[in-house]
């Protein structure tokens, strides 16, 4: 955020309500969580058990596609507003713009060392190439933090100030509803990780019937299955 005073001219109109932005803080959490995660599997399995090997680089490519489309619903829904709202914030929110491209270059580089981990024989070869999956999500990784912690600091308050709580709960149903089924009750299984009793309960609640009966239905137990085969314990 600039250093500047905000300043608001006649032009301006201030949303009637903010938004309740404490959610991007939690995705945001949830998100770093599981690439840390995935790290310290990544190089736990190294050249061994190629059946766990498989599930961790189908759940590496979830998480990077849940990235990607968390990046562009910002880029579509939210950072519009924000330049039309705040233009004196504009070179702000043009580099959080131009960071998930930067991004996206890192998580290239990631998917395509998952891959040559995916074939990679089992032994020395699968072990070399874990390796340098790790790096690779390392050097994403940092990336990634620096990046949410200047979103965090510079523009979650300017989206508490002139994106209405409407606006809000229409992004996060949108979040939700553009996302494969197939993945929601591991997103919902993510956030449950990182987030506590009561901030699962209220990051839930604006969202579609349907994403909720999923997690209740069969969602939870459908992700216990799924981490254990992560962790190699199924």
């Amino acid at each position: 955020m600039s250093e500047h005073t905000h300043r608001t001219t006649p032009t301006q109109t201030k949303p009637e309500a903010g938004a309740d932005v404490w959610h991007m803080g939690l995705i945001h959490r949830t998100m770093s969580a599981r690439f840390d995660l995935l790290s310290t599997l990544i190089a736990e399995t190294g050249g061994t058990d190629p059946v766990r090997r498989d599930a961790l680089v189908a759940d590496l490519d979830l998480a990077l596609r849940g990235l990607h489309h968390h990046h562009r619903g910002e880029d579509t829904h939210l950072w519009p507003k924000l330049h039309a709202r705040v233009p004196e914030e504009s070179t702000t929110i043009t580099r959080m713009a131009a960071a998930h491209q930067d991004i996206d270059a890192l998580l290239d580089q990631v998917q395509d060392c998952a891959q040559q981990w995916s074939t990679a024989a089992v032994g020395p070869a699968a072990a070399a190439a874990s390796t340098t999956l790790v790096e690779a999500m390392t050097r994403f990784r940092i990336a990634l933090a620096d990046h949410l912690a200047e979103e965090e600091r510079l523009i979650v308050p300017l989206l508490a100030q002139h994106i209405t709580r409407a606006e809000w709960d229409e992004f996060g149903k949108l979040m939700s509803t553009n996302m494969p089924r197939s993945g929601l009750p591991i997103f919902m299984g993510m956030v449950h990780d990182a987030a506590t009793e009561d901030e699962a309960r209220e990051f839930f609640a604006p969202m579609p019937g349907f994403v909720k009966a999923i997690w209740k239905l069969s969602g939870r137990k459908q992700y216990a299955k799924y981490m254990a085969r992560l962790h190699g314990t199924h």
